[in-house]
């Protein structure tokens, strides 16, 4: 019969031990996982976002020099949104929220247009005049994205107007164009960029730009 012996502690004839931290390095590795892939989603998910910002600021920026080119011409708001549409048509996972067209003649610098002009915000399908009477048109979604010339009525060609129109607010007709003393015409654009990946807050972001140039006046010269 095997009979067990006891062994006093510390005599040198312990069990032996089971030594090493294979089994560690691989419940790190599962604790480190789901943050490094948090901060890659995040990196690649704002990568995506401000590449859209890029893309709107130079679309920002072409839109509000057509404005400047037509002058005082009766469909100077018109190109410049017909310009705008193109250019956020070809950004990835936004939508427009408004544009603001405004008589920038107080601040020459691209910041966001003030009181109402700044708060208002039509619904985005709405076909309705918005802005504040010799400062500002506001335009919403829809109004930015059509083709028709239905929302910007000329009069005849004898007696061009606003009234009824969407620019009437501040009637591209009225904008001053001599030499040295033009209005400066400001554009501000808000988008809504959705998050892809929904590490976004609320799941999108509201960005927006503005731009601001001088109306050019008539070119003179042989």
């Amino acid at each position: 019969m095997i009979t067990a012996t006891e062994l006093p502690l510390g005599s040198g004839q312990d069990l032996p031990r089971l030594h090493g931290d294979h089994g560690g390095a691989v419940v790190e590795f599962a604790i480190a996982l789901p943050i490094l892939i948090l901060l890659f989603v995040s990196v690649v998910e704002y990568g995506m976002a401000y590449a859209q910002v890029n893309q709107l600021e130079a679309t920002l920026l072409v839109a509000a020099r057509t404005i400047g080119q037509q002058q005082n011409g009766r469909l100077a708001d018109y190109q410049g949104l017909q310009a705008l549409s193109a250019g956020l048509a070809g950004m990835r996972g936004t939508t427009v929220e408004r544009a603001v067209v405004w008589k920038a003649n107080t601040s020459t610098s691209p910041v966001p247009p003030s009181g109402v002009c700044s708060s208002t915000k039509p619904a985005y399908g709405s076909t309705t005049t918005a802005g504040v009477l010799g400062s500002c048109n506001i335009y919403s979604r829809a109004q930015i994205n059509t083709g028709s010339f239905a929302g910007f009525p000329g009069g005849s060609s004898t007696a061009a107007t606003c009234t009824g129109g969407w620019d009437s607010n501040w009637c591209p007709l009225s904008r001053v164009v001599n030499e040295g003393s033009s209005d400066w015409v400001g554009l501000w654009v808000e988008i809504k960029y959705t998050s892809l990946t929904k590490f976004v807050p609320n799941g999108n972001l509201t960005m927006a730009r503005g731009a601001v140039y001088r109306v050019e006046p008539p070119y003179i010269g042989g």
